[in-house]
Formats: C-alpha cells, structure tokens, sequence
C-alpha cells in the first residue's frame, strides 16, 4: 500500500481573501471578471471566476485544458465560433489548443468552476 497523500481543506474565506492578477481584458470595458485561486496538484488546478452581468473575455486559445462547471447564473462558452449556452451545474470541456471565449448573457452575476490540467 502507497502512503495516502495529506488531505488540504480550502475555505471559503480563504479563497475569497484575494483576487489573481486581473485576467487578460478584464480592465477594457465589458470585460469586468476576477478569479480566485483554489486547490493545485502537479497535475491540475482550480479557480473560481465571477463574471459580472453582461461582460465576457477576451478570445483565446490555451495551451491547457478546462473543464468549467457553472456554479450559479449562466454563461456561454464559444469555442471555435461555435456557442453552447450553459446553466447552474452544466459542464463543458474545452480542449487546449482551440479558439474560446466566454460571456454572461445576463444581467445578474455568473459565476463557475474551472480545473485547468497542467501542461505535460
């Protein structure tokens, strides 16, 4: 039997005590939005993104992988041109190495789950 890895807790207030850097266009207007650091491994992380009504990112294409859960309110991820709408708890993979982007189409706030992979 392999030695059990420690178990780390995260709590809310900790993960709410500061915002990451501010994301790429997040100053430009509609592109309010603020991520907040959760757990790490060698292999994935995660973060938590508040997306203010009716602001959206920037178009990328990432070297990584995400999987994004949608936590509360909604979003539209478009990737590669193509949209797909999403609701509390709807999930979506997108792959690294695609065009994506994402928006609030609401006007009340969104926020979602995102676990990058890290790259090999």
């Amino acid at each position: 039997m392999t030695a059990a890895l420690p178990v780390t807790v995260l709590r809310r207030a900790e993960l709410f005590a500061a915002a990451l850097p501010a994301l790429p266009g997040a100053a430009r207007p509609g592109g309010a939005r603020a991520a907040y650091r959760g757990l790490a491994t060698p292999h994935f992380r995660t973060n938590i993104v508040v997306v203010p009504g009716l602001q959206r990112s920037t178009p990328r294409a990432s070297e990584v992988d995400h999987v994004i859960m949608i936590l509360d309110g909604s979003i539209e991820v478009s990737v590669d041109g193509r949209a797909t709408a999403l609701e509390r708890w709807d999930q979506i993979l997108v792959p690294a190495r695609v065009d994506w982007e994402y928006r609030n189409p609401a006007e009340q706030e969104a926020t979602f789950v995102s676990v990058v992979s890290d790259p090999a």
